[in-house]
């Protein structure tokens, strides 16, 4: 007898001659979880009923078959676009926008949103754990942090940033991730270089990634340390006030072209009521706080410094103006 007699006396009997959508569904849950390779046509079969509860029951799991037969991804890392996000993302061949009803039901994506990128970091956390990253990871990580930053404002971004800050998503200087709310930016001075107790917690302001990791909660480290001259002899200075009046235009470009302000214009009024000392001899110490450690550097000699909580600007007998213009970096313009 043929196929077809035994499909006729199966339709006589009252039974289905093709499976249902349930026993379809049912059949990729088991092949994924026993890592079995499964037909094509089951994706054929899902698309023409992806509005099907069965079908939307597969969004939470990794129903995706990918090039090596009985391997499978989580809907979240499939896309139809190229992504730069290595064997942490997906993409689907274009021959298989015919079954796009079902991936559409299950959640792929055209290309990475802001759920997925977080998901992707999850992962990459779990993987490695408190372990550091190996390179390809890590340039995972920075293009994640890269694709949050083109628009930290959006409503989805800026919801998917305040949870990524309580979460182990951002590298630290050992290449380890930590949460972005326990990290800070290096200040531009370097002055937190000098602090064993800030060794990890320190990264780079990079400007691809910045403006996410500070909406994620990443901090200056300015807020850290302080600064407190050492054995101070000063008097006040009458002349350099009034240069900075005549120049502050000057003064401005000078502070553009110091730090990296990203299009912001540094504000200047701070200096109407600015305290100016002149010394013959100026040191400083430096003292960093954090998890209830202290730790304070050697005395060391400096040309200038700014005191914000004066405010008070203190520089040695002779420095140049540029030598003082870097101090106001230490503000919040």
């Amino acid at each position: 007898r043929t196929q077809a007699d035994y499909s006729r006396t199966l339709e006589w009997l009252g039974m289905p001659r093709a499976p249902s959508t349930e026993l379809v569904a049912r059949h990729l849950r088991d092949s994924v979880e026993n890592g079995r390779e499964v037909n094509s046509q089951v994706y054929v079969v899902l698309s023409h009923a992806a509005d099907s509860p069965h079908v939307e029951s597969l969004r939470d799991v990794a129903c995706i078959q990918l090039s090596t037969a009985g391997t499978f991804a989580h809907p979240s890392a499939v896309f139809w676009q190229p992504t730069p996000f290595g064997r942490w993302a997906h993409q689907r061949p274009a021959d298989r926008r015919a079954q796009q009803d079902f991936f559409d039901a299950v959640g792929v994506k055209e290309s990475p949103g802001p759920a997925e990128i977080k998901s992707i970091l999850d992962n990459i956390a779990d993987e490695f754990g408190n372990e550091r990253l190996e390179e390809s990871a890590e340039a995972v990580v920075h293009a994640c942090w890269t694709a949050l930053a083109e628009d930290v404002h959006a409503s989805g971004t800026s919801a998917i940033l305040a949870e990524l800050g309580g979460k182990r998503s951002a590298l630290d200087t050992r290449s380890v991730l930590t949460r972005p709310d326990r990290l800070y930016f290096r200040d531009g001075q370097g002055i937190s270089d000098r602090f064993a107790l800030l060794a990890h917690e320190v990264i780079r302001r990079e400007k691809p990634t910045w403006r996410a990791l500070s909406a994620a909660g990443v901090k200056r480290v300015e807020e850290l340390f302080t600064t407190e001259p050492y054995e101070l002899v000063a008097c006040p200075d009458e002349s350099l006030p009034l240069v900075i009046v005549q120049r502050r235009e000057a003064l401005l470009r000078v502070l553009e072209g110091h730090a990296n302000f990203e299009g912001d214009t540094p504000d200047l009024a701070v200096l109407d009521d600015l305290e100016v000392l002149v010394t013959s001899e100026l040191q400083v110490q430096y003292r960093a706080s954090l998890h209830s450690q202290v730790e304070i550097t050697e005395p060391a000699a400096i040309n200038a410094v700014y005191l914000p909580d004066q405010p008070r600007l203190i520089y040695r007998q002779g420095s140049r103006p540029r030598d003082l213009a870097p101090q106001t970096d230490r503000q919040d313009t």
